[in-house]
């Protein structure tokens, strides 16, 4: 399933609940609702500097700058620490620049 990052956000206040997902987190259960909102109503409602600031979407946003500054091999190792924290690793061969990555010298679990 290929998500939105705010739909998962909201999946996860469903499932878990709001105040404790908010009280995991440390955040204010405001905060959380502006995370889980469309981008369109979260510009709306709270602003256009809130329309896409929530964890996943900054992450996201934090690989594609490397990648498109070239730095294809701190792009893999960022995704790599986050899958090792779930006991996984990253698979290369899935990564669009798997051929980049492997000419700056990446090595990964494949």
């Amino acid at each position: 399933m290929d998500r939105p990052s705010y739909e998962l956000i909201g999946d996860l206040m469903t499932r878990i609940g709001g105040k404790n997902l908010a009280y995991r987190l440390r955040i204010n259960l405001s905060l959380l609702y502006k995370w889980a909102a469309r981008p369109d109503q979260a510009e709306e409602a709270f602003g256009s500097d809130n329309a896409r600031n929530n964890p996943i979407d900054r992450v996201q946003d934090l690989i594609r700058t490397a990648v498109v500054g070239g730095h294809h091999d701190l792009a893999v190792e960022t995704m790599n620490c986050i899958a090792r924290e779930f006991g996984g690793a990253f698979n290369l061969r899935q990564y669009r620049g798997h051929d980049q990555a492997r000419r700056r010298g990446c090595r990964f679990v494949e």
